[in-house]
């Protein structure tokens, strides 16, 4: 995340929902998505790095932020702008119409391409 927020690389994050342990990492991803930062991770002196890097960055853009909440406001735009997240998932499993539910951002701020043949149940489902 420093990498796109703080010095504007664009990263792809590829995943498969195997890789999933448990609806908390889903959470965080659907936090990710919505508002470009996980709550929680950047704290102490972690955060006050993170700052001085996003005002380092705000820099080269030629911006003058000084206050931890805009730096940190251009910090989850740059994210938003340029971590992209690829999610791969079976639509035929079960589940898909509670990840729907929980997590909407997985399916509301993506593009979904859907690749291979389905199963007629799969284009069916409710979502």
């Amino acid at each position: 995340m420093r990498r796109s927020g703080c010095k504007g690389e664009k990263i792809t994050f590829i995943m498969d929902e195997s890789n999933v342990m448990d609806s908390s990492f889903l959470e965080r991803m659907n936090t990710l998505l919505a508002n470009g930062e996980v709550p929680g991770l950047f704290e102490g002196d972690e955060f006050s790095a993170l700052m001085t890097q996003c005002k380092e960055g705000a820099a080269r853009d030629g911006l003058m932020v000084d206050s931890h909440e805009e730096l940190y406001k251009w910090f989850t735009v740059q994210i938003c702008r340029n971590l992209h997240v690829v999610f791969t998932m079976n639509p035929s499993e079960d589940g898909l119409k509670d990840r729907a539910a929980t997590s909407p951002a997985l399916f509301n701020r993506c593009v979904l391409n859907w690749f291979g043949d389905w199963s007629n149940q799969a284009y069916f489902q409710d979502v």
